[in-house]
Protein backbone atom coordinates (compact mmCIF):
# COMPACT_ATOMS: atom_id res chain seq x y z
CA UNK A 1 0.00 0.00 0.00
CA UNK A 2 1.26 3.30 -1.08
CA UNK A 3 2.45 5.54 2.50
CA UNK A 4 0.44 8.95 1.95
CA UNK A 5 1.56 10.75 5.09
CA UNK A 6 3.49 13.97 3.82
CA UNK A 7 7.00 13.94 4.34
CA UNK A 8 7.99 15.74 7.56
CA UNK A 9 5.94 12.44 8.89
CA UNK A 10 7.27 9.83 6.77
CA UNK A 11 10.52 10.70 7.01
CA UNK A 12 10.72 11.20 10.92
CA UNK A 13 13.66 9.25 12.04
CA UNK A 14 12.31 6.46 14.10
CA UNK A 15 15.96 5.43 15.78
CA UNK A 16 18.70 7.27 17.35
CA UNK A 17 20.85 5.92 14.03
CA UNK A 18 18.25 7.88 12.10
CA UNK A 19 18.44 11.28 13.76
CA UNK A 20 19.92 14.05 11.72
CA UNK A 21 23.31 15.54 12.91
CA UNK A 22 23.35 15.77 16.33
CA UNK A 23 26.31 13.39 17.34
CA UNK A 24 26.84 14.87 20.87
CA UNK A 25 23.12 14.03 21.93
CA UNK A 26 23.85 10.46 20.28
CA UNK A 27 27.72 10.00 22.19
CA UNK A 28 25.43 11.28 25.38
CA UNK A 29 22.47 9.00 25.22
CA UNK A 30 23.95 5.91 23.68
CA UNK A 31 26.40 6.31 27.21
CA UNK A 32 23.29 5.88 28.78
CA UNK A 33 22.11 3.09 27.09
CA UNK A 34 25.45 1.30 27.98
CA UNK A 35 25.39 1.56 31.92
CA UNK A 36 21.48 0.94 32.01
CA UNK A 37 20.00 3.29 33.31
CA UNK A 38 18.43 6.97 32.06
CA UNK A 39 17.71 10.71 34.00
CA UNK A 40 14.69 11.03 35.27
CA UNK A 41 14.29 14.58 34.10
CA UNK A 42 15.36 15.60 30.81
CA UNK A 43 14.92 18.85 28.64
CA UNK A 44 15.12 19.53 25.15
CA UNK A 45 16.20 22.80 23.87
CA UNK A 46 16.22 24.32 19.99
CA UNK A 47 14.84 26.59 17.63
CA UNK A 48 11.89 24.96 16.06
CA UNK A 49 11.74 22.19 13.60
CA UNK A 50 15.40 20.24 14.98
CA UNK A 51 14.09 17.25 16.29
CA UNK A 52 13.15 17.86 19.58
CA UNK A 53 9.49 15.37 19.62
CA UNK A 54 11.27 13.16 17.26
CA UNK A 55 13.86 12.92 20.08
CA UNK A 56 11.49 12.39 23.06
CA UNK A 57 9.98 9.49 21.22
CA UNK A 58 13.11 7.78 20.35
CA UNK A 59 14.06 8.47 24.04
CA UNK A 60 10.71 6.99 25.53
CA UNK A 61 11.11 3.50 23.63
CA UNK A 62 14.39 3.03 25.23
CA UNK A 63 13.36 3.65 28.61
CA UNK A 64 10.21 1.74 28.30
CA UNK A 65 11.85 -0.76 26.15
CA UNK A 66 8.94 -0.12 23.74
CA UNK A 67 9.52 -2.35 20.66
CA UNK A 68 6.06 -1.94 18.64
CA UNK A 69 4.51 1.53 17.88
CA UNK A 70 4.97 4.26 21.16
CA UNK A 71 1.21 5.31 20.60
CA UNK A 72 0.10 1.89 21.79
CA UNK A 73 2.19 1.87 24.68
CA UNK A 74 0.39 2.79 27.92
CA UNK A 75 3.93 3.63 29.55
CA UNK A 76 4.20 6.40 27.61
CA UNK A 77 2.20 9.94 27.72
CA UNK A 78 2.44 13.37 25.75
CA UNK A 79 0.86 16.50 26.84
CA UNK A 80 0.55 20.15 25.60
CA UNK A 81 1.89 22.23 28.18
CA UNK A 82 -0.46 24.94 27.73
CA UNK A 83 -3.11 23.50 28.34
CA UNK A 84 -1.37 21.70 31.94
CA UNK A 85 -2.39 24.31 35.15
CA UNK A 86 -0.77 23.50 38.66
CA UNK A 87 -4.17 21.10 39.64
CA UNK A 88 -3.99 19.50 36.04
CA UNK A 89 -0.02 18.32 36.66
CA UNK A 90 -0.95 17.85 40.86
CA UNK A 91 -4.26 15.38 40.13
CA UNK A 92 -1.94 13.33 37.84
CA UNK A 93 0.86 12.62 39.78
CA UNK A 94 -0.53 12.10 42.84
CA UNK A 95 -1.52 9.06 41.28
CA UNK A 96 1.92 7.65 40.74
CA UNK A 97 2.83 8.56 44.69
CA UNK A 98 3.52 6.02 47.24
CA UNK A 99 3.93 3.61 44.57
CA UNK A 100 8.25 2.36 43.87
CA UNK A 101 9.79 1.06 40.38
CA UNK A 102 9.34 -2.66 42.25
CA UNK A 103 5.73 -2.41 41.90
CA UNK A 104 5.10 -0.36 38.13
CA UNK A 105 6.88 -0.80 34.93
CA UNK A 106 8.89 2.87 33.64
CA UNK A 107 6.96 5.17 32.77
CA UNK A 108 7.41 8.75 30.12
CA UNK A 109 5.63 11.47 30.41
CA UNK A 110 6.67 14.02 27.27
CA UNK A 111 5.74 17.67 27.75
CA UNK A 112 6.03 19.88 24.31
CA UNK A 113 6.12 23.09 24.23
CA UNK A 114 7.19 23.02 28.31
CA UNK A 115 8.17 27.09 28.54
CA UNK A 116 4.41 28.15 27.61
CA UNK A 117 3.07 26.28 30.82
CA UNK A 118 2.10 28.23 33.73
CA UNK A 119 5.18 29.14 36.22
CA UNK A 120 3.61 27.31 38.83
CA UNK A 121 2.57 24.30 37.54
CA UNK A 122 6.57 23.95 36.37
CA UNK A 123 6.81 23.56 40.42
CA UNK A 124 4.75 21.06 40.36
CA UNK A 125 7.54 18.65 38.87
CA UNK A 126 10.30 19.67 41.03
CA UNK A 127 9.33 16.83 44.18
CA UNK A 128 7.84 14.18 41.58
CA UNK A 129 11.43 14.34 39.67
CA UNK A 130 13.64 13.36 43.09
CA UNK A 131 11.38 10.82 44.82
CA UNK A 132 8.82 9.06 41.75
CA UNK A 133 11.60 6.80 40.98
CA UNK A 134 10.17 4.99 37.80
CA UNK A 135 8.70 8.33 35.85
CA UNK A 136 10.53 9.79 33.28
CA UNK A 137 9.52 13.64 32.52
CA UNK A 138 10.96 15.15 29.64
CA UNK A 139 10.11 18.39 28.33
CA UNK A 140 10.60 20.28 24.95
CA UNK A 141 11.27 23.97 24.52
CA UNK A 142 12.23 26.34 22.48
CA UNK A 143 13.00 29.19 25.07
CA UNK A 144 14.67 28.23 27.77
CA UNK A 145 14.63 31.04 29.73
CA UNK A 146 10.96 30.73 30.44
CA UNK A 147 11.30 27.19 32.37
CA UNK A 148 11.65 27.09 36.47
CA UNK A 149 15.33 27.11 37.22
CA UNK A 150 14.65 24.38 40.01
CA UNK A 151 13.46 22.61 36.93
CA UNK A 152 16.52 23.39 35.30
CA UNK A 153 19.18 22.15 37.91
CA UNK A 154 16.85 18.98 38.29
CA UNK A 155 17.33 17.79 34.69
CA UNK A 156 19.69 16.84 31.97
CA UNK A 157 19.59 19.49 29.30
CA UNK A 158 20.46 18.78 25.55
CA UNK A 159 20.70 21.68 22.68
CA UNK A 160 19.64 20.43 19.39
CA UNK A 161 21.73 21.89 16.77
CA UNK A 162 21.33 22.13 13.00
CA UNK A 163 22.36 19.56 10.86
CA UNK A 164 25.76 20.19 9.20
CA UNK A 165 24.89 21.15 5.53
CA UNK A 166 26.82 17.86 4.21
CA UNK A 167 23.91 16.01 5.99
CA UNK A 168 21.34 17.95 4.99
CA UNK A 169 22.17 17.16 1.24
CA UNK A 170 22.63 13.83 2.40
CA UNK A 171 19.33 13.29 3.68
CA UNK A 172 17.52 14.94 1.32
CA UNK A 173 19.35 13.36 -1.58
CA UNK A 174 18.55 10.48 -0.74
CA UNK A 175 14.73 10.93 -0.19
CA UNK A 176 15.01 12.50 -3.24
CA UNK A 177 15.92 8.95 -4.78
CA UNK A 178 13.28 7.26 -2.85
CA UNK A 179 10.46 9.65 -4.09
CA UNK A 180 11.74 9.29 -7.51
CA UNK A 181 11.91 13.26 -7.96
CA UNK A 182 14.36 14.72 -10.45
CA UNK A 183 16.45 17.03 -9.09
CA UNK A 184 19.52 19.29 -10.28
CA UNK A 185 22.34 18.79 -7.21
CA UNK A 186 23.06 22.34 -6.91
CA UNK A 187 19.08 22.72 -5.77
CA UNK A 188 19.75 21.38 -2.41
CA UNK A 189 21.55 24.30 -1.35
CA UNK A 190 19.32 26.58 -2.62
CA UNK A 191 16.60 24.41 -0.51
CA UNK A 192 18.24 24.00 2.53
CA UNK A 193 19.16 27.84 2.61
CA UNK A 194 15.31 28.63 2.12
CA UNK A 195 14.52 26.24 5.24
CA UNK A 196 17.00 27.89 7.10
CA UNK A 197 18.88 24.67 8.11
CA UNK A 198 16.12 23.58 9.64
CA UNK A 199 15.15 19.46 8.77
CA UNK A 200 11.55 20.03 9.50
CA UNK A 201 11.16 22.83 6.01
CA UNK A 202 13.59 20.74 4.16
CA UNK A 203 10.73 18.25 4.13
CA UNK A 204 8.10 20.43 3.71
CA UNK A 205 9.66 22.47 1.26
CA UNK A 206 10.94 19.44 -1.02
CA UNK A 207 7.89 17.81 -1.01
CA UNK A 208 6.49 21.35 -2.45
CA UNK A 209 9.06 20.88 -5.38
CA UNK A 210 8.22 17.01 -6.03
CA UNK A 211 5.18 18.27 -7.16
CA UNK A 212 6.85 19.26 -10.86
CA UNK A 213 6.66 16.77 -12.99
CA UNK A 214 10.08 17.60 -14.96
CA UNK A 215 13.69 18.04 -14.15
CA UNK A 216 13.67 20.85 -10.94
CA UNK A 217 16.75 23.22 -11.79
CA UNK A 218 17.62 26.08 -9.55
CA UNK A 219 15.52 28.50 -11.48
CA UNK A 220 12.39 26.13 -11.19
CA UNK A 221 13.00 25.54 -7.37
CA UNK A 222 13.64 29.56 -6.79
CA UNK A 223 9.96 29.83 -8.58
CA UNK A 224 8.49 27.68 -6.08
CA UNK A 225 10.15 28.47 -2.90
CA UNK A 226 10.53 32.30 -2.94
CA UNK A 227 8.11 35.12 -1.92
Amino acid sequence: MEDLRDFREKYRPKTLDEVWGNEHIKIIWNGYRKKGFFPHSIILSSNFGLGKTTLARIFAKDIIECEGELSQCIEYMEFNSPECDYATINKMLGKFRGFSCSVLMPRVLFFDEAHRMPDKAQDGFLKPIEDINFLTFIFATSDLNRIDGGLLSRSDKYFLKPPPNDVLISKLSRISELERIKIEKNVFEFLIERSNFCPRDCLGNLEILSNYEGVIDLQIAKEFLTQ
